[in-house]
């Protein structure tokens, strides 16, 4: 998983002229070809050396990719357990993220005026940057703990993964209200990928 915590015009530009998010895929490979470049050469490099993929963007990765995507599928799981006092303002949160069909906001197709790219798990316009963590910050977290604490998700179906509160909302959730936040301060969006 990764963020890209982007000014917003020159992303939208990029992926309607790749109808898609082949520029990054693009962009990663030739990095990834000069580090193996210098390695081969025997020159160091130094992860604090490598620049941004794209000028205009920072990326975050996020180790732990299945849980950040089966977070949604155990949201699914907890929401029944929740009155609609709390099931409300964190529908109104976490479906920003996670939809229904394991997908989020995706601004950056509306915006591009192209197809969606499965890749991308969400992606926010500066604007619904602000209105996401608006919604988080309307999520009543300590009380929705105690219910996640208390309820047991059963193994996935195709997996013996069982996701828990604590890396739905502790790791998961938290960092993407950290990319959120960092998205914010600068008035950037935020798109994220899903990296097999």
């Amino acid at each position: 998983m990764f963020a890209l915590v982007t000014r917003w015009e020159p992303m939208v530009a990029a992926f309607r002229a790749a109808r898609g998010l082949g520029f990054y895929w693009d962009a990663n490979a030739r990095q990834n070809e000069e580090l193996e470049a210098a390695r081969v050469a025997g020159k160091p490099v130094s992860l604090d050396d490598i620049p941004d993929l794209l000028p205009y963007a920072t990326e975050r990765d996020f180790w732990g990719g299945r849980a950040f995507v089966q977070a949604g599928y155990y949201y699914g799981f907890m929401r029944r357990h929740l009155p609609p006092a709390m099931r409300d303002p964190a529908d109104a949160f976490v479906r920003m993220l996670y939809q229904e069909d394991r997908t989020g906001s995706d601004d950056l197709s509306t915006d591009a005026g192209v197809p969606g790219d499965a890749d991308v798990l969400y992606a926010m316009r500066p604007a619904t940057v602000r209105s996401a963590l608006a919604r988080a910050a309307a999520v009543p977290w300590t009380a929705l703990e105690e219910i996640g604490n208390q309820i047991v998700v059963p193994e996935m179906i195709d997996s013996r993964y069982v996701p828990n509160y604590t890396t739905f909302a502790d790791h998961v959730l938290h960092q993407q209200r950290e990319w959120l936040h960092e998205a914010a301060a600068s008035d950037r969006g935020l798109v994220v990928i899903i990296s097999q």
